[in-house]
């Protein structure tokens, strides 16, 4: 969870390490969200916590879009 401008908190970590533990999903996946959750706190910390700066630094811009 994202405070942005604050900190971040990573959630449901046991359930993925459960659903490992289950076979439900195999070691290489379960380090891949790992390592993918933790460059992106790295990121995110560099960054202030705040995404939109983030993502700005890597050339994306979100936006708001009627339909």
């Amino acid at each position: 969870m994202l405070r942005t401008g604050r900190d971040l908190e990573i959630l449901d970590t046991d359930e993925l390490l459960a659903a490992m533990g289950a076979g439900m999903l195999d070691r290489y996946s379960g380090q891949s969200a790992f390592e993918t959750t933790y460059a992106a706190v790295e990121q995110l910390a560099k960054h202030g916590y705040d995404l939109a700066a983030w993502l700005d630094d890597l050339g994306i811009e979100l936006g708001w879009r009627r339909k």
